[in-house]
């Protein structure tokens, strides 16, 4: 079975486990999560509960295999997501059995960011043909650029024919316009392919927003970036700086990594006490099917405090090393690790202005979205008393309010 991360809201407790019987589970519908290329529901675990909780629907991210082709890695999400929406169709998730809370039929709709949005038009197109339609689907900084031909919606083989008239799911896309990975160009094309459509029903930009303000933050390896990664990385970079005093570095190193682990993760905005569903060393339903990871969230405050560190490291050293000389092996491989810091110099401080509007504006707004799209369009397919998921209907565009830039 492919794996899966699952949250249920509150209302229905935790996860079922191994020998538990089968338990009835209502909500107000399900959204299936597609992630992107190189993360995993990990990275997204606080904007998955807070769906849940706030929103009373079920969330199944699958979890498929991991490669560094991206033809392969494709391959696994777009099989992933149709296992998964064929068990949800079947009402077979492990240990669950799902009715509605409304007298409407279960709606499911689609939620996904960067490459996991890029692949949503044929995810949604496919599952329309077997008969399991989305009634809305919802993306976040779609990455169509990175989408391999068998999947790209501007593909030969794919143009024209991926969201026929008869595939009456309607989206939203967030995006922002200085992502560096899927670019606001690409974003509006592929907005302009929906409006064309008839099938975009909201469309929200950023102006600083960025790839990672849709994430609850970036994750490597299934660790924290600011509270796990960035200490070490200043720990090396300083003790590089002060080769002379090496243990000024691993002084530094040591209170870094205290200080940020001294802090517990904040609580989920709008949704005090929740928690990720699981239970602590027990045994899942079935294999890979249990909750998303939880990562820590340390104080902004530490966090900007960080990034600050780290801009005026990299600068100081670029500035320490000697100027650029071409004239022997040596000062070439010297200005060449100059130029790198040059470089990350000049990025990191720009972002020291990038951060805190992604921390205080795009990232919470960004969840208020997508709980609000699937609020109203969920309710409104449900409501619609169209066929089992919502075939054949969809919802009419609602209007999302916003505190960012809306656009149709």
């Amino acid at each position: 079975m492919v794996k899966a991360n699952v949250v249920l809201p509150p209302s229905a407790g935790s996860l079922p486990q191994e020998g538990d019987p089968p338990r009835n589970v209502t909500a107000r519908g399900v959204v299936l999560f597609m992630h992107g290329f190189a993360q995993g529901p990990t990275a997204y675990a606080r904007m998955l509960t807070q769906l849940a909780a706030e929103e009373g629907v079920v969330v199944v991210a699958p979890c498929p295999e991991s490669s560094t082709s991206p033809q392969i890695q494709q391959d696994n999400m777009v099989k992933a997501a149709a296992f998964w929406r064929q068990r949800i169709a079947d009402n077979d998730l492990p240990g669950l059995k799902l009715s509605s809370a409304t007298p409407a039929p279960l709606t499911v709709g689609l939620l996904g960011h960067s490459v996991g949005g890029g692949l949503a038009p044929f995810v949604v197109d496919a599952a329309a043909a077997a008969g399991q339609p989305y009634a809305v689907a919802h993306v976040m900084a779609p990455q169509t650029s990175q989408v391999v031909e068998t999947y790209n919606y501007t593909s030969p083989q794919n143009k024209g024919r991926l969201l026929p008239p008869a595939v009456a799911t309607q989206w939203a896309v967030q995006y922002g316009l200085i992502d560096l990975l899927s670019f606001a160009w690409d974003v509006a094309a592929f907005r302009g392919w929906l409006r064309d459509k008839g099938r975009l029903g909201a469309s929200v930009r950023y102006e600083l927003g960025t790839h990672v303000g849709f994430e609850d933050q970036l994750v490597l390896a299934g660790e924290s970036f600011s509270t796990d990664v960035l200490p070490w990385v200043l720990a090396v970079l300083w003790g590089a700086l002060a080769v002379w005093l090496p243990a000024l570095g691993l002084s530094t190193l040591r209170q870094l990594h205290e200080g940020a682990h001294a802090r517990a993760p904040a609580a989920a905005a709008g949704a005090a006490g929740t928690t990720l569903r699981g239970v602590e060393g027990a045994v899942p339903a079935a294999p890979g099917f249990g909750p998303p990871d939880d990562v820590e969230l340390p104080d902004e405050r530490f966090m900007a405090a960080g990034y600050l560190a780290l801009a005026a490291t990299v600068t100081a050293i670029e500035m320490a090393l000697p100027p650029f000389a071409w004239d022997s092996p040596g000062h070439v491989l010297t200005s060449i690790v100059k130029a790198v810091f040059l470089i990350l110099a000049v990025g990191s401080w720009p972002a020291l202005v990038v951060y805190p509007y992604e921390a205080a504006k795009q990232r919470p707004e960004a969840r208020r979205q997508v709980r609000t799209w699937f609020r109203n369009t969920l309710a409104a397919a449900a409501a619609a008393g169209g066929k089992e998921e919502g075939a054949d209907t969809a919802a009419a565009p609602v209007p999302v309010s916003a505190r960012a830039t809306q656009q149709q």
